[in-house]
């Protein structure tokens, strides 16, 4: 990429727009930037860098801030570069993002940020889609551009006096090694994470060793012991301890399978004898139930024959004594039917005294609905009068605004038609005028015929013409007729005005209705109140007045009194009729009673209660032969088994089992604890024989984790640098080595000529202490005595040399690793200062050897003596209204 003319506007210090044709400083060769501390040297490669990629050189100088503080707020800040690469001219317009006063009002507006590019009649938009394309064409990034085409003596000073570790971070920014540090930090991860799954692994394995159960119990393991002779032995003891454990099972087996069977006949034994032993049990129990039965015997006899006299007791008195009950219960009833009755006559008598009031309020609301209405049709005709009176008061108002466009129209009339009268005066006393321009000497005048004009009347400059006159005259005329229409309006509205009035048929007097109409509103709320409140004392709710017919209420009101008068009578019928039948009732209670009592009387009983006390009552009967029913069945059910168990137990004899029931439950037992004893068995053969598939399977996975772990840990410490024994060199520095030794060989080659063969950078390959990291350290060697010394102790000048070699160096490396990406122009800022003559005419051939390949070659620099070697200069003048730029050739 090489620099044709660039254009930089409000950007940094430069105030206004400024030009710098580099065409002017040839096609290669060095050219100096110098000016002023502060002036904006640097600046014009901050130009060229953010137009390409929109970023400044420096770290420290943030794109939001190149707007320049010098600029006018209507001065645009952008930059515009013409370049050629690999014989094809670009365009590229830039502008950054920021915030300038607005012309208008108070406060700021902002510039968005926007970029352009041109070449071969294309023309591609916008900050991202320039981006991509620069990258494309010049195949090189922002940061690889500053690294190759902006020297700037502190940087590549940094990288001659860097320590190894320092110098390991500027390679890893020029280079891109950090994807070889990443691979070293990434293999140290999965070093620790396969240290991490191997530990757990072997924790697992530690664990289920530890849950073996062996014939002496059960072992403690350490997860440190696991290796594989152990996982190899431990798996060959379980499998025998698993084979033990299924022999103890089988034996266990047998002995209960035999003591089971000995354990069931003895069991059917006893239960053969304890039936025997039951039933000669039950025989004697059965004896003793028929004996108490034959000693109840008696009882029941005399309960039979209480049962049966009372019985016959009964059916003599029980006929008369629910005749006596059936009236008593018949008499409550008609007698609680009459206090009903009663009640609600009494009712009824309090109710008639109501109606009567009731009776009386109707003929109230009568009298009072008619006053309401009467006064409700005053309003409504007062509402109407009122309405039509609005009406008057409204064509009123009409009349008087009519009334004053009338006015203002025929003023505006009046004005058009004295203008007309004017103007059309005006315009004949200028028609001598205008004659007198057309008249010639020697032609006869139209008016007198005469063939000399000796005083000719002169026309008026603002004489008006006939087509003028004629347009006004129209004006006035339409002004009349809108005059006229409007004259009439006023007639008309003041016509209607007096019809209303007269079918009104009385002087409007707005103030007068309002307050009547007032009047009549506050008497027609009072009547309707009044009416409300009697209509209430009878519906028990407010009138709905608008629906209110007075006859159907008094009708619906007097009916229901009606019927409940005829209610009211019915009930008293009802009374005398119940009072009879009661008078009826009690007589046959009366004789009912007299019955009742001389029946007792024949049975020889004195009394009532006598009688209730000697006789049993129907409860008492049911619970007797209840009993004596169960007594009967009891007895022939006792008969009937105690001869069934008599004929099975023949032969019986009792014995007494308690020994041998005892015998039986200590086999039982012994049995239980043979069964325990198999299940510890199975228990104990299913944990081993689970742990040994579980270590089986653990024990694959825990060889090929060791195997992962030591592999990957191998790598690490390689490419770590952490070998035990041996140098320790980083695998990114291992890569950074071989990339330093390239730009050594390179720097090497301007530092022999810059040096009269003096000097010759070396890469430091030893060190005291294995334990040091190496492999970026950097020596000189001094070939007036051939020794080698560190960098740090070059002179300022030599250091210079030594710094500018290795950044030439690196920025040839760096292009040879831009896919062949040959940069045209290069800017080295500063430094030339700490060299004596000899070292920077040096210096200065050396670059210009870069040259000879159509280079161009910018140094920044203020140094005076380079201003008199070097011709071509680009020089920076800084004043108060911001910097200026001058090329000279």
């Amino acid at each position: 990429m090489k620099p044709l003319k660039i254009k930089i506007s409000a950007f940094g210090p430069y105030k206004n727009c400024i030009d710098i044709d580099f065409e002017k400083l040839g096609e290669s060769g060095i050219f100096l930037i110098t000016g002023d501390t502060g002036a904006g040297k640097t600046t014009i490669f901050d130009s060229i860098s953010f137009a390409l990629f929109g970023e400044v050189s420096g770290s420290n100088r943030p794109v939001p801030s190149v707007r320049s503080d010098f600029a006018d707020n209507d001065t645009e800040t952008f930059v515009e570069l013409e370049f050629t690469h690999k014989n094809k001219k670009y365009k590229i317009r830039r502008n950054p993002a920021y915030e300038r006063t607005k012309k208008r009002g108070e406060g700021t507006t902002k510039t968005s940020a926007d970029a352009s590019l041109e070449y071969d009649d294309k023309v591609i938009s916008g900050t991202k889609n320039v981006d991509i394309k620069i990258e494309e064409i010049l195949g090189i990034n922002s940061k690889q551009f500053k690294q190759i085409s902006m020297l700037a003596q502190g940087e590549f000073l940094k990288i001659l006096f860097a320590e190894s570790k320092d110098r390991t971070e500027i390679f890893r920014r020029i280079f891109d090694t950090d994807i070889y540090n990443q691979i070293a930090k990434r293999l140290a991860d999965k070093t620790r994470i396969a240290k991490a799954e191997l530990e757990q692994l072997k924790d697992y394995f530690a664990i289920n060793s530890s849950n073996i159960v062996w014939k002496d119990g059960i072992q403690s393991v350490q997860p440190k012991d696991v290796n594989e002779l152990f996982i190899q032995e431990i798996l060959e003891k379980l499998q025998q301890e698993i084979k033990i454990n299924s022999e103890q099972f089988e034996k266990c087996q047998e002995q209960i399978s035999k003591q089971s069977d000995e354990n069931s006949k003895m069991e059917k034994e006893i239960t053969a004898q304890k039936d025997k032993n039951d039933k000669i049990d039950r025989c004697q129990k059965l004896q003793e139930e028929q004996k108490v039965l034959q000693e109840k015997q008696e009882d029941i006899k005399q309960k039979e024959i209480l049962i049966q006299k009372s019985q016959e007791i009964i059916n003599k008195i029980l006929p008369k004594e629910d005749k006596k009950k059936e009236l008593e219960k018949e008499i409550s009833q008609k007698q609680k039917v009459l206090q009903d009755i009663s009640e609600k006559i009494e009712l009824g008598k309090k109710k008639e005294e109501k109606f009567k009031q009731i009776l009386e309020l109707i003929e109230i609301i009568k009298v009072q609905f008619q006053k309401y209405s009467e006064l409700k049709d005053g309003k409504t005709e007062l509402e109407d009068k009122i309405k039509k009176l609005q009406v008057i008061i409204k064509e009123q108002e009409n009349k008087k605004i009519a009334s004053e466009n009338a006015q203002k129209i025929e003023a505006e009339w009046e004005k058009l038609s004295t203008e007309v009268l004017e103007k059309e005066k005006e315009f004949f006393r200028e028609q001598a005028g205008i004659l007198a321009e057309k008249l010639k000497e020697n032609e006869p005048c139209p008016v007198c015929g005469s063939l000399h004009h000796p005083n000719l009347a002169i026309k008026s400059k603002s004489v008006l013409t006939k087509e003028e006159l004629d347009n006004l005259k129209e004006k006035e005329e339409k002004s009349r007729k809108i005059l006229t229409d409007a004259t009439n309006k006023v007639t008309e509205i003041n016509s209607k005005i007096e019809t209303l009035i007269k079918e009104f048929g009385e002087k409007p007097d707005v103030e007068l209705y309002n307050k009547k109409y007032a009047e009549i509103s506050e008497k027609l709320e009072k009547a309707y109140n009044q009416l409300n409140d009697n209509y209430k004392q009878i519906m028990l709710k407010d009138i709905v007045i608008e629906s209110f017919e007075y006859d159907i209420f008094k009708e619906k009101i007097t009916n229901k009194i009606s019927k409940e008068r005829e209610e009211f009578l019915k009930l008293q019928t009802q009374q005398e009729e119940n009072k009879k039948q009661i008078d009826e009732l009690l007589q046959k209670q009366e004789k009912a009673q007299n019955d009742y009592q001389n029946t007792l009387k024949e049975l020889g009983f004195e009394n009532e209660e006598q009688y209730k006390k000697s006789v049993l009552n129907n409860l008492q009967i049911e619970i007797f032969s209840k009993e004596i029913e169960k007594y009967k069945t009891d007895v022939t059910i006792n008969a009937t088994k105690l001869e069934e168990i008599q004929k099975e137990i023949k032969g019986f004899e009792k014995v007494d089992l308690t020994a041998k029931i005892q015998e039986f439950n200590n086999k039982k037992q012994e049995l239980e604890n043979m069964r325990r004893q198999q299940m510890e068995y199975h228990r104990i053969f299913e944990n081993n024989n689970r742990i040994l598939v579980d270590l089986q399977t653990n024990s694959k996975k825990l060889d090929s984790k060791i195997k992962e772990f030591t592999m990957v840990e191998d790598l690490s410490k390689i490419a770590n640098g952490t070998v035990y024994g041996k140098r320790r060199i980083e695998f990114e520095q291992f890569v950074q080595a071989s990339y330093f030794d390239m730009v050594i060989i390179e720097a090497n080659k301007r530092l022999l000529k810059m040096t009269d063969n003096r000097f010759l950078l070396v890469r430091k390959e030893s060190s005291e202490r294995v334990s040091d990291k190496i492999g970026l350290e950097l020596e000189v060697i001094d070939n007036y005595n051939g020794k080698r010394r560190d960098v740090k102790s070059l002179s300022g000048g030599e250091a210079f040399k030594a710094a500018l070699s290795l950044a030439l160096g690196l920025s040839d490396v760096i292009q040879s690793y831009s896919g062949g990406i040959v940069v045209d122009t290069m800017f080295i800022d500063e430094g030339f200062g700490s060299l004596d003559t000899e070292s920077r005419e040096q210096a200065i051939n050396t670059l210009n050897q870069l040259t000879d390949n159509h280079k161009l070659i910018g140094i920044i620099s203020h140094v005076t003596e380079l201003k008199e070697r070097i011709d071509k200069k680009v020089i920076v003048t800084k004043s108060t209204e911001g910097s200026k730029i001058t090329v000279e050739s």
